[in-house]
């Protein structure tokens, strides 16, 4: 049973074969096995070799298995210390190979997962999670090991993740090549696309979700705040330990530029999972070696002023991060020229801080130049000088000004077509922001068309999400303002079951489709 309490205790290496040859001969169901020596052998009952599971292990099948047993080893090798770890490693202990035999599989009822297995791990003192490959784990993609991870937290057992064995070097080399949007991405958990082998079980999984959380977003940010805070300590420790390596090297040179280069990255990561106080305080300690060993004006400490910049900004900080963007676009302008693409991109954010200050013209003045820069860096059809293209739209939008908005929206919206493709996520989000301006403007009839192209996108690329709600709200606004509220019910009825899923039940989005889908009820009832 995937829940039972069978351990085993991991001493050093394993001979594959012999496991494997045990479980597809149908010998091996519950297995207590010691993992000993170069001649050992598998043998049960062995005191105090085995006893009950102490490390509930959650990891992929389809991971490197071999891998995943030294991941273990040298977890057991750290526990050792403290106490012995009793390992429940679900490809020793039930026999996947059998069906029908004893024990059988979970019941068809979703109450399997909120009991037996809530209990299964609750009894456990660490589940350890296998995490691999280190830029996109396979078990934060799979239903079981979601579900596993859940348990756990609500049992407030202690959750261990880990790398396998060399990873952590492959996070080194990604982080120095600047992947830093990639390493933050790993955080990005979404339960609402994970799968199973047997859909069966993800259909119950799923059902106990909804029956436990209501929605899969509170799942998303529970295992997304783990995550989190798992690779802020990662991160940490290899920025030190960097850091350290180039102080035992001797005099400053390319080991503390190495190092600086290092811990700008991991900052960029620290701001994107929304650690700013963290990230700021790498940011300020990388600029000030940058200054001292490649000088005050180098392209890199712009590009440092300007993440500093960043961060300020997205803790409100409006005046402080004009400051500093200035200093960095200043450095920029000297050291790559005015239309460099780096030079446009702090424009672009400059702009940005404008906007939000609703000083309309400052950050129209600013998207202009960043579009001139990206049109002559990257070219007219790039994504970068479409985005701007979208912002100036938006200001305009936001300023009262919705003919020049419109115009800016078509010329967005022909250039994406062309370059992205009309069935591309950002085509469909210039084609929803049209259509919003039509709304606004008493124009319903002609939003209609637009937000269905953008709505057979998005139900094809994104699926159950946000921007898919989001449209189909969108088209149950422009039947409810045309007076059809029978043609609008289904769209905000579809768009409540989605938000409800993705954002909550009370989620201020949910409860305005709630609203919007009560009062088209109550007109079409009127009606009847």
């Amino acid at each position: 049973r995937r829940g039972a309490a069978g351990g085993l205790c991991r001493k050093r290496r394993v001979k594959l074969g012999t496991v494997a040859d045990l479980l597809a001969s149908g010998k091996l169901d519950r297995v207590d096995v010691e993992l000993g020596g170069k001649n050992s052998k598998v043998e049960a009952g062995s005191e105090p070799l085995v006893g009950p599971a102490t490390v509930y292990v959650v990891h992929a099948w389809s991971g490197n298995f071999h891998a995943t047993l030294q991941t273990l080893l040298d977890f057991a090798a750290e526990e050792e210390k403290k106490t012995p770890a009793y390992f429940w490693l679900d490809v020793l202990c039930a026999n996947q190979h059998q069906s029908g035999r004893e024990p059988p599989s979970p019941p068809s009822s979703s109450e399997w997962w909120n009991t037996t297995l809530r209990a299964d791990i609750a009894r456990v003192s660490t589940v350890l999670v296998v995490l691999s490959p280190w830029s996109s784990p396979v078990a934060l993609t799979r239903s079981w090991c979601l579900w596993e991870l859940m348990c756990a937290v609500d049992a407030k057992v202690q959750v261990e993740l880990r790398l396998l064995p060399g990873e952590h070097a492959q996070l080194r080399e990604a982080l120095l090549g600047g992947e830093d949007e990639q390493v933050a991405a790993v955080c990005d958990v979404r339960a609402e696309k994970a799968g199973a082998t047997d859909e069966h079980d993800n259909k119950m999984i799923t059902q106990a979700i909804m029956r436990s959380y209501g929605n899969f977003q509170h799942v998303n940010e529970t295992v997304q705040n783990l995550l989190s805070t798992w690779l802020v300590t990662v991160l940490v420790a290899l920025v030190r330990r960097e850091q350290f390596a180039a102080e035992a090297a001797g005099a400053a040179g390319d080991h503390t530029v190495a190092a600086a280069r290092l811990q700008h990255h991991a900052a960029c990561v620290f701001q994107a999972l929304g650690r700013t106080g963290l990230a700021q305080e790498h940011f300020a300690e990388c600029l000030a070696t940058k200054k001292q060993v490649l000088g005050a004006t180098h392209a890199e400490v712009g590009a440092t002023l300007s993440s500093l910049a960043g961060v300020l900004h997205q803790q409100g900080q409006a005046a402080a991060a004009l400051q500093e963007y200035a200093a960095a676009l200043a450095i920029f302008r000297t050291a790559l020229g005015e239309s460099h693409a780096t030079t446009a991109f702090t424009l672009n954010n400059i702009a940005g801080v404008h906007h939000e200050q609703e000083e309309y013209a400052a950050a129209l003045e600013h998207y202009q130049l960043a579009l001139a820069a990206l049109r002559q860096a990257l070219g007219p059809d790039h994504p970068e000088t479409i985005t701007t293209l979208i912002n100036i739209a938006t200001v305009y939008d936001d300023h009262g000004q919705p003919d020049q908005a419109l115009e800016h929206y078509q010329q967005a919206l022909a250039v994406a077509r062309q370059a992205l493709g009309p069935a591309h996520p950002t085509t469909a989000q210039i084609l929803r922001s049209l259509a919003a301006v039509h709304l606004a403007q008493g124009r319903a009839a002609e939003a209609v068309e637009p937000l269905q192209q953008a709505l057979r996108v998005f139900r094809d690329q994104l699926g159950l999400h946000p921007d898919t709600a989001a449209t189909l709200h969108g088209l149950g606004e422009a039947c409810r303002c045309q007076s059809q509220p029978a043609q609008a019910l289904p769209y905000f009825a579809e768009a409540v079951d989605m938000r409800a899923q993705v954002l909550g039940r009370q989620h201020p989005d949910t409860q305005h489709s709630m609203a919007r889908l009560q009062y088209c009820t109550d007109q079409q009832a009127g009606a009847d």
